[in-house]
């Protein structure tokens, strides 16, 4: 019973140490397989997949061993047949050129081929394949070809349509782009736009959970735009922002100097006075109410910026009022789509 344990558990150490790569359950001579392709984490399967877009080149890596402790292995042939009905071959060996394993060693063969179109494999299941491997007698002279192993896998072969290839690749840039940002904005127009884009992405995930990838890669594309239109809007709000506080700070700093300017010019008005110097009083006074009046200007100057930036706020806040009118009858219509999805699934 304790050796029955300490076997599972080894087992189970030896699934997770190799994620990526298939071992045979049994002795045999086809030891392991490994597809290297793309990964990634699909709706659609629900999980993380190498997969295989249309046109691509795929392959496969089986490693042969050899048991015998003192015949050699002369493999003639690894060929994989997917269940479209096709068989490929590694280039490595061949009935006339076979690969000498010896004993007790190991040889990972490769397998390469392009990956057909979905109308010949779908990109909607999950394709069976099997491994064989041949062997010869022989290395010269006349050659008897026999099967040497073979290994049945019942999924595992996953292919990308192209539109879906495109769709998911926007779904990443997505992901990434959005996971990096704290979703705060000061301004606005920008939040609205968020807003929207994350609700253009959301249905578009929905839609892609369904299979349906031309509709998602629309929804994909219109969402990232509006994202990148959300954080542009942020940039040029701060952008203004900043030039309005410019402003008022130059107006205040005018209004400052220019009532400075204006004592200065009055208490040279009272010294003139004093000293009965009815001219010099009368220039002081006159440079005085110029100063004045520099100081009312930068006043209105800055008074109108205020009004400018006030109005900008009101509009905001009508935009926001209309937008999140906007998103609610929009998750609606998310719900809405989920159930009626839903009913005909089931």
């Amino acid at each position: 019973m304790k050796k029955k344990i300490y076997l599972m558990l080894f087992m189970l150490i030896l699934g997770l140490a190799t994620p990526s790569m298939v071992i045979h359950p049994v002795q045999a001579y086809i030891n392991s397989f490994q597809w290297i392709g793309e990964v990634h984490y699909d709706l659609y399967w629900g999980t993380t997949i190498t997969v295989f877009p249309e046109g691509t080149t795929a392959t496969l890596q089986v490693t042969v061993y050899n048991p015998s402790s003192i015949k050699p292995l002369n493999v003639s042939a690894v060929i994989v047949w997917l269940d479209w009905n096709q068989n490929f071959s590694s280039t490595e060996c061949s009935k006339d050129d076979p690969f000498v394993i010896e004993p007790h060693q190991y040889h990972t063969f490769t397998v390469s081929f392009t990956v057909p179109s979905v109308s010949i494999a779908s990109n909607l299941i999950d394709h069976a394949f099997t491994i064989y491997v041949k062997e010869v007698n022989a290395t010269t002279g006349p050659k008897e070809e026999i099967l040497h192993d073979y290994w049945p896998i019942s999924e595992g072969f996953k292919v990308y349509s192209q539109v879906q290839y495109e769709a998911q690749l926007l779904y990443e840039e997505i992901q990434f782009l959005t996971s990096g940002i704290y979703p705060y904005f000061e301004s606005i127009e920008a939040q609205m736009l968020w807003y929207n884009a994350t609700y253009k992405f959301n249905f578009g995930k929905q839609s892609y959970t369904c299979g349906d990838f031309s509709n998602a890669k629309t929804q994909y594309e219109e969402a990232l735009d509006l994202y990148y239109q959300a954080l542009s809007a942020e940039e040029e709000y701060q952008k203004k922002r900043e030039d309005l506080d410019y402003l008022m700070d130059q107006a205040y700093l005018t209004q400052a100097q220019a009532e400075a300017h204006y004592l200065d010019a009055q208490a040279k008005y009272y010294e003139a006075l004093a000293n009965a110097t009815k001219t010099e009083a009368e220039a002081a006074m006159i440079e005085a109410n110029a100063a004045k009046t520099e100081a009312e200007a930068a006043m209105k100057q800055a008074d109108a910026e205020l009004i400018l930036a006030e109005n900008a706020r009101i509009q905001s806040i009508a935009w926001i009022l209309f937008g999140l009118g906007f998103l609610v009858f929009g998750i609606a219509a998310v719900v809405w789509a989920y159930k009626r999805t839903s009913k005909i699934t089931s």
